[in-house]
């Protein structure tokens, strides 16, 4: 997903949540126990489950310092909460205590805390999961557009979990009507033009690119079980159902719960912290889609900047959205592409709207 640094200045949560799929990454990283990670912080979801692998530091860094926060409160709840508190606080359940969960968690924090959330800790109407822009956009969408296309029925059967052909048949004869192709065309644009002024104009949001991303949603509830992707139900439903995003499983709650101390959090640019570290130092990256708001100038001043602080045999992790971007020819000496790696690992990304994903090694 796309991210700018508007909300550094304003105070917005662009994202609440992680939409890249956290198994995914953990799988094209494949982080050792002992390693150094460098990663985009985001919301922290995914940087919190990469301390399942084991790693000696993850320095994780956004230019804002309102999604700095957001991550710093997550991290945070992990320390004054049961695992099912979590769960509610976070919006993956329902709760009528959010309020109250909220203030033993900004107990344990001394980062600025914005209006975004006093005002969550006053009403807690949604949880964390759900106050950052592009979530409140979409559940916009999903209150007053979606069920002109699909009621509660419709939603219902598509996540009955039925063998492939029967979602095949399902998607194809009752879904993909041409109100819903029309009601997503406009409520995606309009999400992301939420996080990225003037998306909703942009030429490469063409029918091109837009049946690209119906294409690759069609995948992820056709050819891959709707039922155990917690993106897509959180999408339709505004919680995460039966299946959990990593960093939020039962099974991993102590081991992240113990292991939070070795996170920095660091409000700056990639740029900015890579410049902080020691040449030779890091052993993977995690870089998400950030490279959508790059130049292609900039991407590449970047990866020297990684190659400079990469040890060798380091691994860089990335989707293309809407940009693409991959290794140039005049780095071929320096990284290498995993390609097959990225290809068998596509085959089972629950990753809703990163087009493509990018693996990569330095040399």
């Amino acid at each position: 997903m796309k991210k700018d640094d508007r909300n550094a200045e304003t105070g917005e949560i662009l994202q609440a949540q992680c939409w890249e799929d956290g198994d995914t990454l953990r799988r094209a990283l494949d982080v050792q126990s002992g390693e150094t990670v460098v990663s985009i912080a985001s919301a922290g979801d995914n940087a919190l489950a990469l301390l399942l692998d084991d790693p000696v530091k993850i320095v994780a860094v956004d230019p804002s310092p309102a999604q700095i926060v957001c991550c710093q409160l997550k991290a945070a709840s992990f320390l004054c909460l049961g695992y099912g508190e979590i769960l509610e606080l976070n919006g993956s359940r329902s709760s009528n205590q959010r309020p109250s969960l909220m203030s033993e968690v900004l107990k344990e924090t001394s980062a600025k805390i914005s209006t975004l959330w006093q005002t969550m800790v006053k009403d807690g109407v949604i949880g964390m999961g759900g106050v950052g822009v592009f979530e409140r956009q979409w559940a916009g969408f999903r209150r007053r557009r979606l069920p002109f296309a699909a009621g509660k029925a419709k939603i219902d059967a598509l996540f009955s979990s039925g063998p492939e052909t029967a979602r095949a048949e399902f998607y194809d004869c009752s879904w993909n009507t041409r109100r819903w192709r029309q009601l997503y065309r406009s409520g995606f644009t309009r999400s992301l033009a939420a996080i990225d002024e003037g998306a909703s104009e942009s030429p490469r949001m063409n029918s091109e690119a837009m049946g690209q991303f119906q294409d690759r949603l069609r995948r992820q509830m056709v050819e891959l079980d709707p039922g155990k992707n917690p993106w897509l139900h959180w999408l339709f439903r505004g919680d995460h159902g039966d299946t959990l995003p990593p960093w939020l499983q039962a099974r991993n709650f102590g081991v992240i719960r113990d292991r939070l101390n070795r996170i920095e959090w660091q409000s700056r640019s990639l740029e900015a912290a890579l410049g902080t570290l020691p040449a030779g130092s890091v052993d993977r990256f995690n870089l998400g889609g950030m490279f959508e708001t790059t130049s292609e100038a900039a991407y590449q001043h970047l990866l020297k900047s990684i190659i400079r602080v990469a040890r060798p045999g380091a691994r860089l992790v990335y989707w293309n959205t809407l940009v693409p971007r991959s290794r140039p020819e005049s780095l071929r000496d320096r990284i290498k592409p995993m390609s097959d790696l990225a290809e068998k690992l596509t085959a089972t990304d629950r990753t809703l709207f990163g087009q493509k994903l990018i693996i990569e090694e330095v040399l």
